[in-house]
């Protein structure tokens, strides 16, 4: 089948759409991927067998436009014009569309060219959209406001045959507003072919170490963290740490570093910059526990955080929050411990119980069993492939 991937995002790099673009291309399908460039990069390439078609796009049109795409509906312009000149140069069979915003787009040039539309819902858009600052502003909630997106999302599912998502919690959500789609759960999993190994430690017993790897805002929870570092080491005398790994603004990141001043741990809360993954994956090695300290929302409640598995394949026992997707995955893997995503008191009280090199050990071998046997992206692609196996 040859099939047109649409990404409103520069590419590479982006795993999630180049894992999915390869496994179908390994499948036997031919992948095109139109996507948007602001750096000038070649209007055709062949990356890795994959065919991308890059359309030039301004500051504004990739980073204002789209954030107020369903009250100043331009920005669908555009892109129906980009999708509509690849699709009457040449014939595809599938328009698989990634996220959200798009799918307008999709829902159009599949009627006009007689496709099959798949539609691939990385985050659930509105509710994440719903905890981003900009959207809270005057501005936001003018230009943006969530309850358009709330029904922007209803009216594509209702008019779609065919979507990919992340998880089952986010499957059964979106099944509240219809059953219309034929669903395909497709983990954030790691391709464990394209990582490298594991490499062996010996078990620590005292100062042991905590890492957060991901972005940097206030919907992460990492105050919360910090809060329980500082309160596990004053109750346990302790030196237990937190390298922080990742993007954000600078002014956040700051007050992240000021609140482990203020909690009296500066010298136990470090920011460590940006890390190549999976180039340097194997620094993973180097830590005793991974944290996933997102706060409680619909949003993460319905999806599935790539990190838990990143830290599962280096045998990295996980502390949690208690969203409903981190609650069942660790449950069921026997992979670490959850807390209550707002307590502090209670992260603490799980870091003590995660002192125990013996216990942390334990949890990290059951996590890493798991990657091996069940969640890795050679398991997750066969229901991918599969799906597209029943389009022919």
């Amino acid at each position: 089948m040859k099939i047109l991937m649409v990404l409103e995002n520069e590419f590479p790099f982006d795993e999630r759409v180049e894992k999915e673009a390869l496994s179908l291309i390994k499948s036997g399908h031919e992948v095109h991927l139109l996507c948007a460039t602001l750096k000038n990069k070649p209007s055709y390439e062949d990356y890795n067998g994959i065919i991308l078609h890059r359309v030039s796009s301004s500051v504004f049109y990739y980073k204002k436009a789209r954030i107020a795409c369903l009250t100043l509906p331009f920005y669908f312009q555009f892109w129906n014009k980009a999708v509509s000149n690849i699709l009457s140069k040449e014939k595809f069979e599938a328009i698989h569309v990634h996220d959200l915003p798009l799918a307008k787009v999709g829902i159009k040039m599949s009627k006009k060219f007689s496709l099959k539309l798949i539609m691939d819902f990385h985050e659930n858009y509105p509710y994440m959209l719903k905890e981003e600052e900009y959207t809270k502003g005057l501005q936001g909630r003018i230009l943006s406001p969530i309850f358009f997106w709330e029904k922007y999302e209803r009216r594509v599912l209702n008019n779609v045959d065919y979507v990919v998502c992340v998880c089952q919690e986010m499957k059964e959500r979106m099944q509240k507003i219809t059953f219309r789609p034929k669903f395909t759960i497709l983990d954030n999993t790691v391709d464990i072919s394209r990582w490298p190994s594991f490499i062996e430690k010996e078990k620590n017993n005292e100062c042991w170490k905590t890492i957060y790897v991901g972005g940097f805002t206030a919907k992460r929870g990492i105050e919360v963290a910090i809060k329980g570092i500082a309160l596990f080491n004053k109750l346990n005398k302790g030196e237990a740490s937190l390298d922080l790994y990742g993007s954000g603004k600078q002014a956040y990141i700051d007050s992240l570093l000021d609140l482990a001043k203020k909690e009296g741990v500066a010298d136990y809360v470090n920011f460590k910059g940006y890390i190549n993954l999976p180039n340097d994956a194997q620094d993973l090695c180097k830590y005793d526990v991974g944290l996933i300290p997102h706060l409680k929302n619909t949003h993460t409640d319905n999806t599935s955080p790539n990190k838990i598995f990143q830290y599962y394949y280096y045998k990295l026992p996980v502390l949690c929050s208690d969203c409903n997707y981190l609650i069942r995955l660790v449950e069921e893997t026997k992979g670490g411990l959850i807390y209550k995503n707002t307590s502090p008191d209670d992260f603490a009280e799980k870091l003590k119980i995660m002192s125990d090199a013996n216990k942390r050990f334990n949890w990290g071998e059951s996590a890493y069993k798991s990657i091996v046997s069940k969640y890795n992206w050679g398991k997750s692609a066969e229901a991918l492939c599969g799906m597209y196996g029943s389009l022919k």
